[in-house]
């Protein structure tokens, strides 16, 4: 009988093992955004991985070439992956403006691309304007059976943007968050609200801490309520992108942002 060679990605050699570290602890932080998407496939039948011609079947999405090659992770990411060894390849973004991953740049969509290798490495991701992509700020190990302490959205806002962050649900019972940013002249405006069904397990509550990384300048953060203790910082790998972290994140919570 033959034997199967090995498959694990360090059989491949080191380029490999690493490429699949980087994807693996993406999909890790990526668990807030993924658990939410299901939530919304159970509620709607929403698609949690799609082709790139689900929402604008234009003429290029609709090219083999490109929907057979690249993908939607639900309706605000897009993943176009290296096919070879070639370090870049060609690749067709939808209409709307999206913006990188890795350097949050921002692309006008509805036009074929050529991906850098310096920019986008061997996992061209981008994210769609007015989105709202909840994530764990640092990747865990393992899928965790409760909540974790900090809750990062990463908002991309060029009008409104709304979205369900989902921290728990089963048959009878949910718990998640209503976001909404809104961008008003020179200023941001956002609010967070709980939503609840039923009796979610002790185990799971809202972030402790709280981290809003917007792809805007801002200096000032205003609050509704009482004050609460926040920082502002530059985001170290995307320009003019901010990251508001807020240690006591009591829900509701409104605020403006400029």
């Amino acid at each position: 009988m033959g034997t199967t060679p090995d498959q694990e990605p360090w059989s491949f050699g080191e380029k490999v093992e690493n490429s699949a570290r980087k994807a693996i602890k993406l999909r890790y932080q990526m668990l807030p955004y993924l658990y939410s998407l299901l939530y919304g496939a159970t509620q709607n039948g929403q698609l949690i991985m799609g082709p790139i011609f689900y929402h604008t079947p234009t003429e290029n999405a609709l090219n083999p070439e490109f929907y057979e090659t690249e993908f939607l992770i639900g309706p605000h990411l897009l993943l176009a992956p290296l096919k070879d060894t070639a370090p870049t390849r060609m690749f067709y973004l939808p209409p709307g403006a999206w913006y990188s991953w890795w350097n949050g740049n921002k692309v006008e969509g509805d036009r074929i691309f050529q991906t850098s290798e310096s920019e986008d490495g061997n996992m061209p991701l981008f994210i769609r304007e007015n989105a709202i992509v909840p994530l764990y700020p640092e990747p865990p190990s393992f899928i965790p059976d409760r909540s974790l302490k900090a809750l990062e959205i990463m908002v991309t806002l060029t009008g409104e943007a709304q979205g369900d962050v989902v921290e728990y649900f089963d048959l009878e019972s949910l718990l998640a968050y209503d976001v909404v940013f809104t961008l008003q002249g020179n200023h941001i405006r956002g609010e967070i609200t709980q939503k609840t069904k039923g009796q979610a397990p002790s185990e799971y509550r809202p972030p402790e801490i709280l981290k809003i990384l917007v792809n805007h300048s801002i200096q000032n953060v205003e609050f509704s309520a009482a004050a609460r203790e926040f920082f502002v910082s530059t985001d170290p790998g995307r320009k003019s992108w901010t990251l508001v972290t807020v240690n006591d994140a009591v829900l509701p919570i409104e605020f403006k942002l400029w």
